[in-house]
């Protein structure tokens, strides 16, 4: 986002507790990294969250407009009279968290919140009522788009996915797949590899492992067909919260940009962005048989997977590039400036 919205002109410093060097940041994710990147020490005595927010304050200019995802700096900045748009991936759980959005929401250089997914804002709407809803933008995540190519299936076939492989993210359904398809060579980028089961794998299954995200997308313009077999209940690192209702996959938006037929799970919040048949076959989660058929369907037929390919693309050129994003992120920041 800081690289796009440095792209329309606009002048970004990025705060964060903690990040790679630059050169990694340019290395790994290809990303122009000219604008400041300001990283705030947090140890110390009281809250992270409150000492991140006061480093954010004092480092800031008056005139400087706040985008953030961590809720007390959101607070923090919109009391201190900084124009303040929130960003949240996830519901507020706690009692604390949710009196201190409205704290936040009340204030009147408060913009707003953004949310990932219609989901997510139906979800907040439920949780503090209907007069919120105006005050919600939903703007999904989002890819750079590869240089164009025509969607051609590498021969032999290669099946791939990429991402984590905690739970519900879906690794264990391939392997599944590809027990059901031993003709077929597929492809799995990511990890750790210690949370797929344990037990015989099937040997046209290559681990590639943990990739930098210049090479995860060099993998993936090489897949015949993409993979994004979310389940229904996904966990994060930490084990406990559940974004299965709410999440909006980057590598969705990622395998779009690559230009590759996806096959993806039939979720409603996969299909905000996905319709069946038109940028992607959708399969049901729990049903390695489906999806393998679904595989092959594309494999056979090159026609349908270059339309379903092209469609997907163009969509990201419309919707879901990073650049579409912060102008859309832009034209809501001008709005409230104006307000």
């Amino acid at each position: 986002m800081g690289a796009a919205l440095r792209r329309l002109g606009v002048e970004v410093d990025i705060c964060v507790k903690d990040a790679p060097p630059d050169a990694i940041l340019t290395r790994d994710f290809g990303l122009d990294t000219s604008f400041p990147v300001t990283r705030i020490a947090t140890r110390g005595y009281g809250p992270a969250s409150l000492r991140f927010g006061r480093g954010v304050l004092a480092g800031i200019s008056e005139t400087s407009v706040v985008l953030t995802r961590n809720l007390v700096t959101a607070w923090l900045t919109a009391r201190a009279g900084h124009f303040t748009l929130l960003e949240l991936h996830s519901p507020l759980e706690t009692v604390r968290e949710r009196i201190l959005f409205r704290l936040f929401i009340t204030r009147k250089r408060a913009i707003g919140l953004v949310t990932i997914t219609n989901s997510l804002k139906g979800r907040f709407i439920n949780d503090f009522g209907s007069a919120i809803a105006p005050r919600i933008e939903v703007l999904p995540d989002a890819a750079d788009p590869l240089p164009f190519q025509t969607c051609r299936a590498p021969w032999p076939p290669k099946v791939g996915y990429v991402g984590s492989f905690l739970p519900g993210k879906g690794a264990e359904l391939v392997l599944k797949i590809a027990a059901l398809m031993p003709e077929t060579k597929f492809v799995m980028v990511g990890g750790p590899d210690s949370a797929l089961p344990q037990g015989k794998r099937p040997p046209n299954v290559s681990l590639l492992g943990r990739l930098s995200h210049v090479e995860a997308m060099r993998q993936m313009a090489g897949f015949s067909v993409a993979l994004l077999p979310n389940q229904s209940k996904v966990l994060v690192s930490d084990g406990r919260a559940d974004i299965g209702s709410w999440t909006s996959p980057l590598k969705l938006f990622e395998y779009m940009s690559a230009h590759r037929p996806i096959v993806a799970s039939r979720l409603p919040v996969l299909q905000e962005v996905l319709v069946d048949g038109r940028n992607a076959l959708l399969a049901d989660p729990l049903d390695a048989g489906d999806w393998a058929a679904k595989i092959r369907q594309l494999l056979g037929d090159e026609v349908m997977a270059r339309a379903l390919a092209d469609t997907a693309y163009q969509d990201l050129l419309s919707n879901y590039s990073w650049d579409a994003r912060a102008r859309r992120m832009v034209d809501i920041l001008g709005s409230a400036r104006q307000s």
